[in-house]
């Protein structure tokens, strides 16, 4: 489950900034004005998992008593400060990356903006390896599970880092 949580929210989310500028650009031509549609779209995909629920709920047409009785989600502050920091982080990045890409794709493409999926990977590891420390700080005793939990999530990333340099090394040193 560790590796999964890493590959979602680490692994997956270093291509979107990659792919989007891409889709951006063919489909909509890199017309600007089409550019809040975009982010629009890119905002309702990752904010999905915080309605998710309350569609499952429409989607089964769950009266209130049946939704109190059956569905309920329980997060701490802490947790969803977690989740708005996370999407805070997503989004700045992919919207800076996005922008950064149109514009340049514009002028010169070049199979170098490959190397925003790694360091996009790499940033997005740090920072969520991190927010455990700036939210709660440093433990006194850390859990007997934690240091292994943070090691193959870092592991995680590493491999995944590792493979995409070896996978598109001709790409990435021309």
């Amino acid at each position: 489950m560790t590796i999964w949580s890493e590959v979602v929210t680490v692994v997956l989310p270093a291509y979107l900034p990659f792919i989007g500028p891409l889709v951006f650009v063919t489909h909509y031509k890199s017309n600007f004005v089409q550019l809040a549609k975009y982010y629009v779209i890119m905002d309702v995909v990752i904010n999905f998992q915080y309605f998710s629920l309350s569609f499952v709920e429409w989607l089964f047409c769950l009266t209130e008593a049946q939704i109190v009785r059956t569905t309920r989600m329980v997060a701490g502050l802490r947790a969803q400060q977690e989740w708005r920091s996370a999407f805070y982080l997503y989004m700045w990045s992919f919207w800076f990356v996005t922008i950064t890409m149109t514009v340049a794709m514009r002028a010169y493409f070049s199979l170098l903006w490959l190397w925003t999926v790694p360091a996009l990977a790499l940033l997005y590891c740090i920072f969520l390896q991190s927010f455990e420390f700036c939210f709660a700080g440093a433990a006194a005793c850390p859990p007997h599970t934690g240091p292994a939990i943070h090691c193959a999530q870092i592991l995680t990333t590493a491999t995944f880092i590792a493979g995409f340099v070896v996978w598109r090394g001709c790409f990435l040193f021309p």
